[in-house]
């Protein structure tokens, strides 16, 4: 068995988590949203939200510091 990284690890336990069946009726008991980002798709969605935000408090000239 290959080594894996340790985000490879997180990833595939999160998922694991998410498909269990307690975790199943769940999501579907409170109506949760029934999604999963893996890794690569999840650091392009934190990228994009970064800058969407960046951009909206450069609009409204507002300092997040």
């Amino acid at each position: 068995m290959a080594c894996r990284s340790p985000v490879e690890t997180i990833h595939r336990s999160f998922k694991k988590g998410l498909e269990d069946e307690v975790s199943r009726r769940i999501i579907t008991q409170w109506d949760l949203p029934d999604e999963y980002l893996g890794p690569a798709a999840y650091r392009s969605f934190a990228a994009e939200r970064a800058a969407f935000e960046r951009e909206w408090v450069r609009r409204l000239n507002l300092s997040i510091d």
